[in-house]
């Protein structure tokens, strides 16, 4: 069937969706920073505490996906709650126009199995997948067995996403994968909706994927811990442009340097495991210090004032570790986050910062 037909077919016999609801939206009330100065961020105010989302497990019908997770109904209206977030809605609503969706091939979907999708345009990514694709197949993880899980086709994804869903015993019945140059069609499918805003956590959620990940993961208790510096200096954007003076003085402090992109998960885990403070510029390399123990001491450098995304400090606060941060210099008037700016860091506030931390 031609995708002309396919649509006038199912413009006739739409059926309405139906949902339930896993868990209610509630009020979170973040834990100011450690080394927080009134005033600091008066620019995220907002953010000091905000309410998730209902998260709903819904029956959609006659629908079609693309490969950023974008669903569309019979009549080709967006799904909206597919998209990554509402102030991301207009870029994500327009990635593909209809004439190029009509461009795609389509896959059909068997009427007789049972298929599920909790995935978006930023699914690929370690913060995205463990925050958001996790804490929404965890509250289905009873009856996940049931279902077959729509994925895109991502490295990322096909490695390290499968292997945490292994670690957190979330079996589907099987996985495909949909391609960028594909349109899955199916009569009905299984969604689950955002558990949170991205860039927001779902603390009761994570709780949950916490104490799970712990009774997986042999924490070391030992006398002294290992603290951790994760470098992005093979990366081409967000670096520390003083990083050789910088990790000549956490080297100085007992640090270790690491390169997670280098890394198998399996060592990511090890090595967070046996550390109790670890030390990033805001980057997926961040979204470990879930691997560490309880209490842990977390500092990330970020940029002052123009920086949209408290994602770090959230996860930290919902992990109950210890969040600190120190603001560096930037290079141009990019923000920092995705392909942003880099920082200088000041080395003075952070020998201080150093001794605060070791002390707290």
């Amino acid at each position: 069937m031609q995708f002309v037909e396919l649509l006038q077919f199912l413009l006739i016999v739409e059926m309405p969706d139906r949902k339930d609801i896993l868990l209610a939206k509630y009020t979170i009330k973040r834990n100011l920073p450690v080394n927080y100065i009134n005033g600091d961020l008066n620019y995220c105010l907002s953010e000091f505490s905000y309410e998730t989302y209902n998260v709903d497990f819904r029956s959609l019908y006659f629908c079609f996906v693309t490969y950023e997770g974008i669903i569309y109904n019979s009549f080709l209206h967006l799904v909206k709650s597919s998209l990554v977030g509402p102030k991301l809605r207009s870029q994500y609503s327009l990635k593909r126009t209809l004439n190029e969706i009509r461009k795609l091939k389509i896959k059909s979907l068997d009427n007789n199995r049972k298929y599920l999708i909790a995935f978006d345009a930023w699914s690929g990514n370690h913060y995205h997948w463990i925050t958001e694709v996790l804490s929404r197949l965890f509250l289905l993880k009873k009856e996940l067995n049931q279902y077959i899980l729509i994925l895109p086709e991502n490295v990322y994804i096909k490695n390290t996403g499968r292997a945490l869903l292994n670690l957190l015993d979330l079996i589907p019945r099987d996985i495909i994968y949909v391609k960028p140059t594909e349109l899955i069609y199916s009569n009905k499918l299984h969604f689950i909706n955002h558990v949170a805003l991205t860039g927001y956590i779902n603390d009761k959620v994570l709780k949950e994927i916490k104490k799970k990940l712990d009774s997986k993961i042999q924490h070391h208790k030992a006398q002294i811990y290992r603290k951790l510096y994760i470098t992005r200096g093979q990366a081409s954007y967000r670096k520390v442009l003083n990083e050789t003076d910088v990790v000549s003085l956490l080297i100085s402090e007992g640090y270790e340097i690491f390169d997670f992109g280098i890394l198998s998960l399996e060592d990511q885990i090890s090595i967070c495991s046996q550390a109790n403070i670890m030390i990033s510029m805001h980057g997926a390399g961040l979204t470990n210090m879930i691997f560490m123990i309880p209490g842990s001491k977390i500092l990330e450098f970020r940029r002052n004032k123009i920086y949209h995304n408290q994602c770090y400090w959230h996860l930290a606060d919902a992990l109950k570790h210890k969040y600190f941060y120190l603001f560096g210099d930037p290079d141009s008037d990019l923000q920092l986050e995705g392909n942003g700016c880099n920082l200088t860091i000041p080395l003075l506030k952070l020998r201080q910062l150093l001794d605060e931390m070791a002390s707290s």
